[in-house]
């Protein structure tokens, strides 16, 4: 990065901020040995900016932090993240806007979508306008929503609201086979490794799934479920649900799939596109060199689910729960989410486990269930998308095929995601002319049952 030349605060090259600010952005000034100066006076009485240690922040009072006593290159965020393009150099100048600008915003992307909707254009170009679309109504909830609820006003009300109005439009739009597979043929462009990347991937395919699954159900999934549950899942039930009496262990009774209307699906769908808006650019190991950090990747569900709450309202509870419950891994160890948290703190009272899967938030929440589908349905496409992800710092990204292998061998083995709807998944990966095993999948095990 070129050297800073020193100017009065407000102008020139150089924004003023506060200790706050540095102390927020410290371990990425430091890592990029972005140029930061002390704003002090002379014996004179004349300002001057000398150059300093950004750690130098750490040592400032509580009072000292709230006033600007710094300087730094105005787009110095752009410039560290420009080889990359990262989610904080996109969400920068979005925080820069007022409210009532950034809720203008996303009227008129509802009104672009909508336009979108009724042109003739070809498949791919209509899917990748959606997904620019998206992305952008993602930085903007990011940049509006407020966790408090005396800071949650009108405008971030009006960004909730449209936003959901958004993505039924998209769902709507998404139920054509041809844009599914113009979504699918996009993720080429969006395999950096950033967090926005990684968020429309997922919402896609969850979307995705979450359509086929409901074609599956009405022609007769539970049925051919309960057919082949005995000789293909039996085994890998009963080491998920070991204390179950074994008369019990049928897919009816550990499987609640229920029907899904276009309200529930929209819902869903917004708990996708949402499940990670509590990501902060500190804790974004998606595209940071600073390494993996556990504890604080898993303050991103409760922020998340804190943040839908306050902003689109009790009515929104299954996004909520989408975006809170996510890592819930089915209940097993290195799993994390609001609700088991709840339970672990006694905030709810202990009930005995019947089931894996329930049809409904209740039966999750309470605890007669490991899980809620739509819950574990994007657990799966998460973590799929988590594997092949071929950006990350902290790992090596797996095939497709190996991804599947993983997904059915590591995590549904060890009870940490649902083998039916693994294998469901796997399935729709398929449909979507992404390179699976033969050998893998719902509709071969089905096979081999007959």
């Amino acid at each position: 990065m070129p050297a800073i030349q020193p100017a009065s605060p407000g102008h020139g090259n150089l924004l003023p901020v506060t200790g706050d600010y540095v102390l927020e952005y410290l371990d990425a000034l430091k890592a990029r040995s972005v140029s930061v100066f002390r704003v002090s006076k002379n014996a004179q009485g004349n300002l001057r900016a000398d150059p300093v240690d950004p750690a130098a922040s750490q040592a400032l009072t509580v009072a000292e932090r709230s006033q600007k006593l710094f300087l730094v290159e105005k787009d110095w965020m752009a410039k560290a993240f420009s080889e990359s393009d990262s989610f904080d150099a996109q969400l920068e100048p979005l925080l820069r806007e007022s409210p009532e600008e950034r809720a203008s915003a996303v009227t008129t992307l509802r009104t672009t979508l909508s336009e979108l909707r009724k042109k003739e254009v070809p498949a791919e170009t209509k899917a990748k306008a959606i997904m620019d679309t998206l992305s952008q109504v993602f930085l903007l909830n990011k940049a509006s929503l407020k966790v408090k609820a005396h800071e949650v006003t009108v405008h971030e009300k009006s960004v909730a609201r449209e936003s959901d109005s958004i993505i039924g439009s998209a769902l709507e739009m998404a139920e054509e086979p041809a844009l599914m597979a113009g979504f699918f043929s996009c993720f080429k462009g969006l395999s950096n490794g950033q967090t926005i990347n990684h968020v429309m991937r997922v919402f896609v395919s969850f979307t995705g799934f979450l359509q086929r699954f409901e074609t599956l159900h009405q022609n007769r999934l539970s049925t051919t479920l309960r057919r082949v549950f005995p000789s293909v899942y039996l085994s890998l039930y009963r080491k998920i649900l070991p204390s179950v009496d074994l008369r019990l262990m049928t897919s009816d009774q550990l499987l609640q799939l229920p029907d899904l209307d276009f309200l529930d699906r929209k819902e869903f769908s917004l708990g996708a596109f949402l499940h990670d808006i509590g990501k902060m650019g500190n804790i974004d190991y998606f595209e940071s060199d600073l390494g993996f950090d556990a504890e604080q990747i898993q303050q991103h569900v409760y922020l998340g689910a804190g943040l839908i709450l306050m902003n689109y309202g009790n009515s929104h509870d299954g996004a909520r729960m989408m975006a809170g419950d996510h890592h819930n891994a089915l209940g097993r160890p290195g799993g994390y989410g609001i609700t088991r948290l709840e339970r672990e703190r006694g905030v709810r009272a202990p009930v005995e486990t019947i089931r894996v899967l329930s049809s409904d938030p209740k039966g999750f929440v309470s605890g007669e269930a490991l899980g809620w589908l739509p819950v574990e349905m994007l657990a799966v496409a998460d973590v799929y998308d988590a594997m092949t992800d071929n950006s990350r710092t902290y790992k090596k990204a797996m095939t497709p095929a190996q991804a599947v292998v993983f997904l059915e061998d590591t995590m549904a083995a060890a009870g940490k995601l649902d083998p039916v709807l693994v294998d469901l998944y796997v399935d729709f990966l398929r449909t979507q002319n992404v390179v699976v095993p033969e050998d893998r999948g719902f509709e071969f095990k089905v096979k081999q049952a007959r």
